[in-house]
């Protein structure tokens, strides 16, 4: 046996995607990639989580990367080994997948504005679910518009230059696409909602921000753009929108995005 010096450099879990009904299971395997070049599956050297992105106890995974679906849903399974992790994806239903449909199936977004996109399956048992966190998103024009398949962003395009591209989905050999044209309209507005809310301490108030633009288009931007409180003594609101009450008072919730802002007034009692 010879003892090696190399560094564990990558991780990889394979496959990307699986599909299992109730009962099932299925062998997740992690690969590693060493600094002098070689590989070695490192199933038992990992330490295995699941997190469910759909659904309650979608699927658990034991400490050698057997998933067991439970009930239907989809959920990310993840590989660690110190910093390096990666991570795939599974759906659990009783039939087959039939079909995948992605929303919206045409529109635009001005350049550097993102938008979501949803992909939903149809099942042989005529049941969907929501897939949009595990398939995988591609963009036929990255030039022109990009998609994400991070957690927790998949499925959010970000329009880059004027043009059109196609936005994909693809899963266990299903895929539906959308036309997604992407514009130079410019912010003109936000509002911010709800307006001139009251709540009690110790409690919290989600605000939303919708984005008028120059050719018309209202777009959601709550995740986009950036918040602040007049006085964070009162309140302070998280990138999300969220503003939690800190004392009795009266403050200003700005969103602000493009040199373009929007206001409300949040009280506190």
């Amino acid at each position: 046996m010879t003892v090696s010096s190399a560094t564990l450099k990558s991780l990889a879990v394979t496959p990307k995607s699986s599909l299992v009904v109730p009962g099932s299971t299925q062998q997740f395997n992690a690969t590693g990639t060493f600094s002098d070049k070689s590989f070695q599956v490192l199933n038992q050297y990992v330490t295995w989580s699941i997190a469910d992105t759909s659904g309650t106890n979608v699927a658990t995974v034991n400490t050698t990367g057997v998933v067991t679906g439970n009930s239907a849903g989809t959920a990310r399974v993840t590989a660690k080994s110190g910093s390096l992790s990666a991570s795939a994806s599974i759906a659990v239903e009783g039939s087959a997948l039939t079909g995948i449909q992605v929303a919206p199936q045409s529109t635009s977004v001005p350049e550097t504005i993102e938008l979501s996109f949803t992909a939903n399956g149809m099942f042989a048992d005529s049941n969907q679910l929501d897939l949009t966190s595990i398939v995988t998103w591609t963009s036929s024009a990255p030039s022109v518009a990009t998609v994400s398949n991070a957690s927790n962003s998949n499925g959010v395009a970000t329009g880059v230059a004027m043009g059109n591209t196609t936005i994909g989905a693809s899963f266990q050999g299903q895929s539906d696409s959308a036309a997604l044209t992407v514009t130079n309209a410019t912010l003109v507005s936000i509002t911010v909602t709800p307006a001139n809310s009251i709540i009690s301490l110790g409690a919290s108030q989600q605000f939303t921000a919708q984005g008028e633009f120059s050719d018309g288009s209202l777009i959601r931007l709550t995740n986009q753009v950036i918040w602040s409180s007049s006085d964070p003594a009162v309140a302070v609101v998280k990138s999300s929108g969220v503003a939690s009450s800190a004392s009795i008072g009266t403050t200003t919730i700005k969103a602000s995005l493009n040199g373009v802002s929007g206001t409300t007034v949040l009280s506190v009692q």
